[in-house]
C-alpha cells in the first residue's frame, strides 16, 4: 500500500508502531503537529548557498566582512533549538590571524579563527556547528570572514584547477523540537 500525504495534512495509508506518541488515530486525523513530535525531532531545514568565485580584498585591517552566504528561518516554537552548520573552502595570503564567524541579525554568536605563519598561501576548511535558541520569529543568519592585514587576500570558493561550479559556501538552519 503506498503512503499519502493528503492536501488537508493527513496521512493514509501507513501504520506506524505504537509508540505511545504517534497513533493510527492521530495520524488519520491529522493531528500528528509538531507538538506531537518527539523532542530532537527536526522540524524544518533551511540552505543558504554562496556560489560566487569571490575574491574579498580588506580595505582596512581588522574587520568582518559579510559575503552573501545567508538564511532566514521563522522558528515554529520559542524553546525550539536551532542547529547553525556551515560548510565551505578559502584561501589567503599574507594574512596572520584569519576568522569565520557565525551572526544572527547583527549579533555574533561564533568564531572560528585560524594562523599562517607564513606570508605565502594557506588554505583552511569552513566547517562547523553552533546552537542557538533564538525565540519567535523570523531570523537572519549569515557567515562573516576576517583578515588582519591590509591588502591581504581573502579567497572564498576559490576554484583553483576545477571549473565545475561545485564549488559553494553554505550555510544550513535547522530548528529541533526541545
Amino acid at each position: 500500500m503506498s503512503i499519502t500525504i493528503n492536501g488537508n495534512g493527513t496521512i493514509t495509508g501507513y501504520t506506524p508502531v505504537a509508540d505511545g506518541s504517534i497513533t493510527a488515530a492521530k495520524l488519520a486525523s491529522g493531528a500528528v503537529t509538531t507538538a506531537a513530535m518527539p523532542a530532537g525531532t527536526i522540524i524544518q531545514i533551511v540552505k543558504g548557498t554562496y556560489t560566487s568565485n569571490s575574491n574579498t580584498v580588506n580595505t582596512s585591517d581588522d574587520t568582518w566582512q559579510d559575503f552573501s552566504c545567508s538564511a532566514s528561518i521563522t522558528m515554529t516554537n520559542a524553546s525550539n533549538k536551532l542547529l547553525i552548520t556551515i560548510s565551505g573552502r578559502n584561501i589567503h595570503q599574507h594574512t596572520q590571524y584569519n576568522g569565520i564567524r557565525i551572526v544572527r541579525g547583527t549579533t555574533p554568536l561564533r568564531e572560528f579563527w585560524g594562523y599562517n605563519q607564513s606570508n605565502g598561501w594557506s588554505s583552511d576548511m569552513m566547517g562547523s556547528m553552533h546552537e542557538d535558541t533564538p525565540g519567535t520569529g523570523t531570523h537572519t543568519y549569515k557567515v562573516q570572514m576576517y583578515t588582519d592585514i591590509n591588502q591581504s587576500m581573502n579567497l572564498v570558493n576559490y576554484i583553483g584547477a576545477a571549473q565545475n561550479g561545485r564549488n559553494q559556501v553554505h550555510i544550513y538552519l535547522m530548528e529541533v523540537k526541545a
